[in-house]
């Protein structure tokens, strides 16, 4: 087991806070960020998926589409799409949407952007945009305001993955190339940038953009520490804060703030390795293990900003099953299960797992379980560790190691279970031979209500067989000040076209 290392909010941040903040104060109608981290590449939105980058670039830019709230996707630059055939789909651009550099938004935008993506140095440098996108074939203009988008296999979820690509300014990028890109980025969101340093972005409203935000700016501070974001909103320095923690909310409110717990579309998990040998091979140890955890926890561990997690789906995630209720706790079912499986005294387990702000819900887990006789062992890793194991680098040592299903960002079901938990993934850490024919049905299924119910019956399955110790639903947690009105941040998606301010 691991000391306790949560870090205190009480702590002052010192010179790092005073070197950010010591300047004049922000104008009126300016909202003030404090962030843990801008994006590495700055102003270019091709290269990754991070939180951290995607909360700045959503002010800048937009997408195609992007998904609502129950995991469908709504138009954005485009205004409509239609899906011609299983690998072949037609989209209508926006009129009358221009870029904050001036260029309209036509046919090319597109293109180019989905080009670029599936060159080689798009693939390289994409990342996780062109992981999401990876079906992508081409793209080509049928008019000015018309685009026809191939795959190289049938791919009902494409609208909704299209969230993944922002869109860039076409001739800026292609004259000022990705690296000045970065630097004089060109969108359609509704602010633009003024400045860009290594601690500070400012941002102004983009008078033409194809939604306005109502405040004038916003200023992101670069704030590395949960401690300096939470005293910088105490102290009256930023108006919001990111990336907070459950234990923040108590300085928080004493700041006359809220702290606002935004669904994500991940769910936090121990997954039981299939491939490693002994009880946790037998579906009634899983199911044992997952009666075994007291889901209190989300109420006095995280102070009600989650709730537990029953599914591979979390509640905004297409797949998502209302009914399917988080297991029990119930001990004494925990250790029949046990008996029935053959172990009725228990045996020992050990878990490879990352320590972050989930600390105290490990330790809580192990000792529920050491309750029903499996005493679980955590044994701390690093994140570069965790992606080494993930991508079969490094073997792992334990049974259980820390990972999440994270539907992020096309908000389905499906992104986790195909690029990580299931038969289909070269690990094979969870793989369900008989559930794969139905995996694949949802996978190339366009007829929306056969594929639900192949979501329907994935799910009720993965519930069922229990291939991880379902932890909670994640959430994002941020502080607002009373005078930030209409906050939203739903999925990692913030409503910054709605976000208003009082003085």
């Amino acid at each position: 087991m691991f000391r306790n290392s949560r870090p205190s909010l009480s702590v002052a941040a010192g010179a790092l806070l005073a070197a950010s903040l010591a300047a004049v104060p922000a104008a009126a109608q300016t909202l003030r960020i404090g962030a843990a981290e801008l994006p590495p590449s700055a102003g270019d939105p091709t290269t990754s998926l991070t939180r951290s980058s995607v909360f700045v670039w959503q002010a800048m830019f937009n997408a195609v589409a992007k998904v609502d709230g129950s995991g469908k996707p709504q138009p954005i630059l485009a205004e409509s799409w239609q899906n011609l055939s299983p690998t072949t789909w037609r989209v209508k651009m926006r009129p009358g949407v221009t870029f904050h550099n001036g260029e309209p938004l036509t046919a090319e935008a597109l293109v180019d952007a989905v080009t670029n993506l599936i060159s080689d140095e798009g693939k390289t440098k994409g990342g996780p945009v062109y992981g999401t996108l990876r079906p992508l074939a081409g793209a080509k203009k049928i008019d000015d305001m018309t685009v026809e988008i191939t795959t190289s296999t049938p791919t009902p979820t494409l609208m909704a993955d299209m969230g993944a690509l922002m869109i860039v300014a076409p001739r800026a990028w292609a004259s000022l190339g990705r690296d000045g890109f970065s630097r004089n980025p060109a969108g359609t969101g509704p602010f633009q940038q003024v400045s860009w340093n290594d601690s500070k972005v400012v941002l102004k409203r983009a008078d033409n953009a194809l939604r306005k935000g109502k405040v004038d700016g916003i200023e992101m501070l670069v704030l590395p520490e949960v401690a300096s974001r939470v005293q910088a909103f105490s102290s009256d320095q930023v108006d919001l804060a990111w990336s907070l923690i459950p234990d923040a909310r108590r300085e928080v409110e004493r700041a006359g703030g809220t702290l606002v717990a935004g669904p994500t579309a991940a769910v936090n998990t121990l997954i039981m390795h299939a491939q490693k040998p002994g009880p946790t091979q037998d579906k009634r140890v899983r199911q044992a293990i997952n009666y075994a955890l007291d889901k209190s926890f989300t109420e006095t561990l995280l102070n009600g900003t989650a709730v537990p997690a029953s599914q591979p789906a979390a509640r905004a995630v297409r797949g998502h099953q209302a009914d399917i209720k988080p297991y029990a706790y119930d001990p004494a079912k925990a250790k029949a299960l046990l008996a029935e499986a053959g172990v009725p005294n228990g045996f020992p387990l050990a878990a490879d797992v990352t320590i972050g702000n989930n600390k105290d819900i490990l330790e809580k887990a192990a000792a529920d379980l050491t309750r029903i006789g499996i005493p679980l062992q955590l044994n701390p890793i690093t994140l570069p560790d965790l992606l080494a194991r993930r991508d079969g680098k490094k073997e792992f040592d334990g049974t259980l190691f820390y990972y999440n299903f994270n539907g992020q960002p096309g908000n389905d079901m499906m992104r986790p279970i195909n690029s990580l938990h299931s038969c289909g993934f070269a690990r094979q850490w969870v793989c369900f031979p008989e559930i794969e024919p139905t995996i694949a049905m949802a996978n190339s299924e366009f007829d929306e209500k056969k594929r639900d119910e192949a979501l329907r019956k994935i799910a009720l399955y993965y519930h069922e067989n229990a291939p991880a110790l379902w932890l909670e639903e994640s959430s994002e947690l941020s502080a607002v000040s009373k005078r930030v009105k209409n906050y939203e941040n739903i999925n990692w998606q913030i409503n910054y076209t709605e976000i208003e301010m009082t003085r």
